[in-house]
């Protein structure tokens, strides 16, 4: 039962009790202050409401509290490790020294308005003046809102605060950053690798024709190359990690990273021609050949590459060949799905290719390509039509 007194100052104090701490085993309640008896009386029963549902609110609990406990409990077992270090790097670096000392129960909507207006207008932290783009405010409104969520799910609070708050949106027609090669700008970047650097002539080329990720290739085994059945099966990534080099990680970026690539007879040739010259390495320093790994694309003496040395060599590269900087590498995987669309090729098959988790994500990816396929499906329907 809920109990009210009534202060000297003539307001009235609600004391409810909300249940016991599930760490402590303490019974926990919770005080406010109304200058009306009714309103304590509305607050009373709204608390109790929310106990008999099992929400459990934690009083002390702090934002910092939750986004921490959120971090170590979700997206470090839930997601890959550089993906986790990016979401430290959020909550470390800008929400917890702005929203951190909030107690959880008190954080509002407004607070998170006010914190992606403050962010968009002077938020930067690389010592440079303005603020984050609003694709920078995106990850962030994304991830406090799934702590909030977590938080939701554990009945910590009632309810989430980030639901009413409108996501930062993105002009995707005015932020286009997506980049191909042209096929002219491919034969001069294969070209200029072919008498510079051979192993990254391979990889420029099964980048372009199968659309894997830099991390997919580097960690591309032997074993998982079918000459026979031209195919290719992606199954594992290299990956850079802090204090550990270069890791193998078996499971690749999401569920749907896990795919056969089906392969043409030409990167078939180009693939045996590079095996034969690992075992022409791998003959030559005999015990020192590192044979543990067996990947495709590593140094002469079989031992991993870091993911970071090839975008360096790559750039060399591209600036040889007199590619604009904006050609980055991942831009071959880019480039891979851009002719696909424009030979209209079935955007499932894009999808399936590059192992997208959905083909939302590749329409939305590619979506400048999409008016241009549209014009030209409107035109053959009308020939059609009108013939």
């Amino acid at each position: 039962m809920p109990s009210f007194k009534k202060l000297k100052s003539g307001n009235w104090q609600a004391q409810v009790y909300i249940g016991k701490d599930p760490e402590t085993g303490k019974a926990m309640r919770e005080y406010k202050t109304f200058t009306r008896k009714r309103d304590a009386k509305k607050w009373a029963r709204k608390m109790e409401l929310q106990a008999d549902q099992g929400v459990v609110v934690q009083t002390d609990m702090t934002v910092k509290d939750l986004l921490l406990k959120w971090f170590e409990e979700y997206a470090v077992v839930q997601t890959e490790k550089t993906t986790h270090d990016r979401y430290e790097i959020i909550l470390k670096t800008h929400l917890i020294p702005a929203l951190g000392h909030i107690k959880l129960k008190e954080l509002s909507p407004a607070h998170i308005r006010v914190y992606l207006q403050k962010k968009r207008k002077d938020g930067r932290k690389d010592g440079k003046e303005g603020g984050l783009s609003e694709a920078t405010l995106l990850k962030h409104y994304k991830k406090l809102k799934q702590a909030l969520s977590f938080a939701v799910r554990n009945r910590y609070i009632a309810a989430n605060p980030a639901d009413p708050v409108e996501a930062p949106k993105i002009d995707r027609r005015r932020n286009n950053t997506i980049v191909a090669l042209t096929k002219e700008e491919i034969s001069k970047l294969l070209d200029v690798a072919k008498e510079d650097d051979p192993l990254l002539h391979d990889f420029i080329y099964l980048a372009v024709h199968t659309g894997m990720r830099k991390s997919e290739l580097l960690g591309l085994e032997w074993d998982n190359v079918d000459f026979e059945n031209k195919k290719i099966r992606v199954r594992q990534a290299l990956v850079g990690e802090k204090g550990n080099g270069s890791v193998l990680r078996e499971s690749t970026k999401t569920a749907n990273s896990n795919r056969n690539i089906d392969i043409t007879d030409e990167i078939v040739e180009v693939l045996k021609k590079r095996k034969e010259k690992q075992e022409e390495f791998k003959e030559f320093l005999g015990d020192n050949y590192h044979d543990e790994y067996n990947l495709v694309f590593c140094k002469e003496d079989g031992e991993k590459y870091y993911p970071d040395r090839y975008n360096v060599r790559y750039a060399e590269l591209r600036d040889k060949a007199g590619l604009d900087k904006e050609k980055t590498l991942h831009t071959l995987r880019h480039t891979h799905a851009s002719i696909l669309l424009q030979l209209n090729e079935h955007p499932k098959i894009v999808q399936e290719r590059l192992g997208h988790a959905s083909i939302t994500q590749t329409m939305d990816t590619y979506s400048h390509l999409i008016p241009t396929l549209q014009a030209e499906a409107a035109e053959k329907a009308s020939k059609f039509l009108d013939a």
